[in-house]
């Protein structure tokens, strides 16, 4: 949903369909989908890692901070006056978390190896 969200944002935002109340309707709907993801995914991430689960959250953290910092940092060099480079930043993002969720989680369960029978 998150990566629908992003793409319909960024194109209704492109060809001008969207004005101020569908780019805010489809803001709302991803940034809730963000809130409601994002605690999940990193506790489901650190789980198998208990032992470095501290180090790993502090990791997750500056990551996070420091692509906000690159991700606000091109927004504002853009300076366009309208909501076509937010549109384009997070139909990017939505972009690339579909193709390195199909690269990583897909491709690790076919490379996975049967379980042996014994």
């Amino acid at each position: 949903m998150q990566v629908a969200t992003g793409i319909l944002l960024f194109a209704g935002t492109l060809s001008g369909f969207l004005q101020l109340y569908g780019i805010a309707a489809f803001l709302f709907v991803y940034v809730s989908s963000v809130g409601c993801l994002f605690p999940n995914i990193t506790a489901m991430a650190m789980a198998p890692h208990g032992a470095r689960a501290g180090s790993a959250s502090a990791l997750i953290g500056v990551l996070q901070f420091a692509l906000a910092a690159a991700s606000a940092s091109l927004i504002g060099a853009a300076n366009s006056g309208n909501a076509l480079p937010v549109a384009s930043l997070i139909g990017i993002c939505a972009i690339a978390a579909a193709l390195v969720y199909s690269i990583l989680v897909r491709g690790a369960k076919h490379n996975a190896l049967p379980a042996a029978s014994a």
